[in-house]
């Protein structure tokens, strides 16, 4: 999971961590079969709070500026679960111990995060107090969601994830690319801000061409070229070819630049798209450089964030400002030498330049239906604001015109009848072609190899740590599948070391000849280290089911000892101990096999008079229903402390299994399990 993607692109291989389902739903449609253009509308209080309560009629929707139908509504919020998986763990004053994972369909809708900083908008030391709040703001956000980060030129790429700590390691070491063109050339070069140089080359602005000639070769005199056209200026003095030259220069690396970062803006949408749920593109940006026609240029990032669902939060930080480099300076084109003064409207054209790209974020948030900030201070508000006005919206299908081809777009307008809200919506919608289905291979591969949950097979897995050979921590691995999932089932595992590492397997699940449910139970050996475990379950019919969580390969320090979880297991009819990693206790067992392994230090010897009492203990109470001392035995160079616990007279429930080790007499430590018997 911890890897660094070079390129943008790379992030495709990734998006599908936003919690998606097996396949996306198919394009919402009414009973005459038309196929609706999907359109989400965010509706904002007074507060910058989401509006629910609104029906089909309180939109209107225009395409191409008709009216049209509103056929569906339904109201998108954020899960409220509080994690993508529901984790059955010990009591909150134990230990942490084994733990039980299921992938439980969440409730809601997913949200996935891409912070996305535009370093190529920012000089080499801008940014820092926007990508802290960065940094904070991940801290906020429900475990559940799943975070992911990108930059413009590609440089830093982390997959959508919950590891938080290496998104917010990789963010702390973005640094901007700005490289800014208005620097001169040499010390009398002709100084043009951005906005004259796309003006006079975009544009062909003979007016501004003459202007920054005038300011820049003849000391702002405009006597001295009022009898001049703007082209007789340029050819006549090579103060004023230089300023055109300058002016090309500039406008070719702004406009060089404009590109790299549209195209890693819709790559980053396009990646997003197969996602299902509440997707947010949050960009950090100093801006883009376009002046007239900005529509033109941003049309093409709406229509990809409007295809994919996703919404695009805009930041800029009023305290970064670009700089220009050279304070400017004029120059007597005449005299043909420099003159000191500093040129004191450099500051303003600076000025200019940093309005010309605010400008262009406000169109590209507003054009793609999004969110929109000047930071000025700490920036932990505005993320704020920004998460909670992508927390819910209404999706609409509104009906297109009839005959409209698929992938046919749209201009669109969307209004509100009630007072008092704000109206976020994208004004670019696609009617819709049929969903891409997904193999069950291609899912398993996506589960494995990038952490993608799917909940189309239900999967319970714990894992139980003890000592292995040579050093290695073993993981004792217990998965359940319940009996109506049809057979034969395939398993794969996947291993990731903090490296990034990957190891799988797999092996098929034959269903049990009574109607108990799939289980296996298998020791997998790594060494100590912090891991994902990933598994992924296909069934007969093509579903995939899978989990990703992770462990921590380390045994637990009692005292002088390290120790072992507590391991449980059973005896099957045939009289052979079956382990069990899971919590649940099948049915008819009438004993329960609790243990615990302890290890002294490599060369010490065991501490005298050791005991280990084992109490099985009602969830929220204190006092054991079954308890048992034990002596443990010595295996050579470890400890082990097993006793029967007889669960006949045991009623059913949820218990806490606590192991506690006492070194002459004195508490040294515990371990817990939860065990649950029906």
């Amino acid at each position: 999971m911890r890897r660094v993607w070079v390129g943008m692109f790379a992030l495709c291989l990734t998006a599908l961590l936003g919690r998606v389902a097996a396949q996306q739903p198919a394009p919402p449609t009414f009973r005459s079969g038309v196929t609706l253009v999907t359109i989400d509308v965010v509706v904002l209080d007074r507060d910058g709070k989401p509006v629910s309560g609104l029906t089909a009629d309180d939109f209107q929707i225009k395409l191409n500026g008709k009216p049209q139908p509103v056929r569906a509504l339904s109201y998108v919020q954020v899960a409220q679960q509080a994690a993508p998986m529901v984790v059955s763990d010990v009591a909150a004053e134990e230990p942490v111990g084994r733990r039980v994972v299921t992938n439980s369909t969440p409730v809601g809708e997913a949200r996935l995060f891409v912070l996305m900083v535009d370093d190529l908008s920012y000089s080499p030391g801008g940014g820092k107090s926007l990508f802290a709040a960065a940094s904070r703001f991940i801290d906020r956000q429900p475990v559940a969601d799943y975070v992911g980060v990108t930059t413009s030129s590609g440089t830093r790429v982390v997959n959508p994830t919950l590891d938080r700590v290496f998104v917010k390691q990789t963010l702390s070491r973005v640094v901007g690319e700005f490289i800014d063109p208005r620097r001169p050339f040499t010390p009398t070069s002709p100084t043009l801000s951005i906005q004259e140089a796309l003006d006079i080359v975009d544009f062909n602005d003979q007016g501004v061409l003459r202007q920054v000639i005038t300011r820049e070769c003849f000391g702002g005199n405009a006597n001295e070229t009022a009898s001049l056209r703007a082209d007789q200026l340029v050819s006549r003095t090579q103060c004023g070819g230089s300023t055109e030259s300058t002016a090309r220069m500039i406008a070719s690396t702004t406009r060089s630049t404009k590109e790299r970062q549209l195209a890693a803006v819709i790559a980053a949408i396009n990646a997003m798209k197969p996602a299902k749920g509440l997707k947010q593109l949050v960009l950090m940006s100093q801006g883009i450089g376009v002046t007239r026609n900005a529509m033109l240029d941003l049309e093409p990032v709406a229509r990809a964030a409007a295809e994919a669902g996703v919404q695009i939060s805009v930041l800029v930080d009023e305290g970064d400002d670009v700089d220009a480099g050279d304070g400017g300076h004029t120059r007597d084109d005449t005299r043909g030498d420099s003159i000191g003064a500093p040129d004191a409207g450099m500051t303003a054209r600076r000025r200019d330049d940093q309005r010309m790209f605010r400008s262009a974020m406000q169109t590209l948030a507003d054009a793609s239906g999004g969110f929109f900030q000047t930071v000025i201070g700490n920036g932990d508000r505005a993320f704020d604001r920004a998460a909670v006005a992508g927390s819910a919206l209404y999706r609409l299908g509104v009906e297109p015109p009839a005959d409209a081809p698929v992938g046919r777009a749209f201009t669109v307008a969307t209004t509100v009848k009630r007072s008092g809200v704000t109206v976020q919506a994208n004004r670019q919608a696609v009617i819709p072609g049929p969903p891409p289905s997904v193999s069950a291979d291609e899912q398993v591969k996506a589960a494995i190899n990038e952490g993608q949950p799917l909940f189309n097979v239900p999967i319970r897995m714990a894992v139980a740590l003890r000592r292995a050979s040579a050093g290695q921590v073993e993981l004792g691995v217990g998965l359940d599948v319940p009996a109506s999932v049809a057979g034969p089932l395939t398993m794969t595992f996947g291993l990731v070391s903090e490296k990034g590492e990957l190891r799988s397997g797999k092996r098929q699940l034959v269903a049990p000849a009574d109607t108990s449910n799939y289980r296996l139970t298998f020791p997998l050996p790594v060494a100590p280290g912090k891991y994902q475990l990933r598994f992924a379950i296909s069934d007969a019919t093509g579903s995939v089911g899978s989990i990703d969580v992770p462990v921590d390969a380390h045994l637990a320090t009692l005292g002088t000892l390290t120790a072992s979880d507590v391991l449980t297991w059973w005896t099957d009819a045939s009289g052979r101990a079956q382990f069990l990693a899971l919590d649940e206790v099948p049915a008819g067992v009438t004993a329960l096999g609790a243990g615990i392994e302890l290890y002294p230090a490599p060369g010490a010897a065991f501490p005298a008079d050791v005991k280990v009492k084992m109490s099985l203990i009602p969830t929220g109470k204190t006092a054991a229903v079954v308890e048992r001392e034990v002596t443990p035995l010595s295996g050579g160079d470890l400890l082990r402390a097993e006793a029967q616990l007889p669960l006949t007279d045991v009623p059913a429930g949820s218990y806490t299994l606590r192991a506690t080790v006492t070194v002459e007499g004195k508490v040294i430590g515990t371990a817990a399990a939860i065990i649950r018997k029906r």
